[in-house]
């Protein structure tokens, strides 16, 4: 990672860590541009464009990019046909976890301590009492609060929703507005592992894709064929000084 040699903004650059060139696939950083009139304009770079010079992708509008990435989440994996796919999945999961976890075992052992204990109480109350039961007695005890302390670890380990939790939880992410920054980061947070940016579309591989396969997103012809520049046609300077936000 080359270190920015100073900051000018604080602007959260949404895609770090998951946008990558889709000519060399190396990761695209943030940067921004000042153009003549001083107007401050961020983009997202393909580093080796950037230092290395040996790519040739142009750097593309961050606001531009983040809208499309969160509008491709939003229409693509929360469709109710999705919603109802990752749910069953979630379960799927839940069910592995509780199967390969030491729940059962750490239960039977429980009981049977329990049983123990219990033969140990009846023989203190027919007044059978000596320094070996005192003995057993501790060590049952003691026993017990170990496994109860492991299967309360077990149970931390294993999720606790149902699947109308599920479903509920990920219909909470179909409201929001594409132009807030915080809708945008909450939904690529949650769901992006990857997008790589061609000249003409997008390929997204998101993080519920087991297989890793993707969609690929034609791009808008204002983001396919934009130049550097400002909205009002000014010409942009990109800052040789990178810019790198972590989210």
């Amino acid at each position: 990672l080359v270190k920015s040699r100073r900051r000018r903004d604080n602007v959260d650059y949404l895609l770090t860590g998951k946008l990558f060139c889709g000519h060399c696939r190396t990761a695209m950083v943030g940067t921004s541009g000042t153009s003549k009139l001083g107007s401050m304009y961020y983009y997202y770079r393909c580093n080796n464009q950037a230092v290395a010079h040996t790519c040739d992708k142009k750097p593309v509008r961050k606001e531009k990019i983040e809208r499309l990435v969160t509008v491709a989440i939003r229409d693509v994996v929360l469709t109710d046909e999705n919603i109802s796919w990752l749910a069953d999945t979630f379960m799927r999961v839940k069910q592995r976890l509780e199967s390969e976890s030491d729940l059962g075992f750490l239960e039977e052992k429980l009981r049977a301590n329990g049983i123990a204990l219990g033969n140990i109480m009846r023989a203190i109350e027919q007044g059978i009492i000596t320094e070996s039961t005192k003995a057993r007695l501790e060590e049952l005890e003691a026993e017990k609060r170990e496994i109860n302390g492991q299967i309360q670890a077990e149970r931390r380990m294993i999720p606790t929703f149902s699947r109308e939790n599920v479903v509920c939880w990920l219909e909470g992410f179909k409201e929001g507005d594409v132009e807030d920054k915080s809708y945008q980061k909450k939904l690529i947070k949650q769901f992006l592992r990857a997008v790589y940016l061609f000249d003409d579309h997008l390929h997204l591989v998101f993080d519920y894709n087991e297989e890793g396969e993707g969609f690929d997103i034609t791009l808008p012809e204002d983001v396919a064929s934009e130049e550097l520049g400002a909205a009002e046609g000014e010409s942009v300077l990109i800052s040789p000084d990178l810019v790198y936000h972590m989210i």
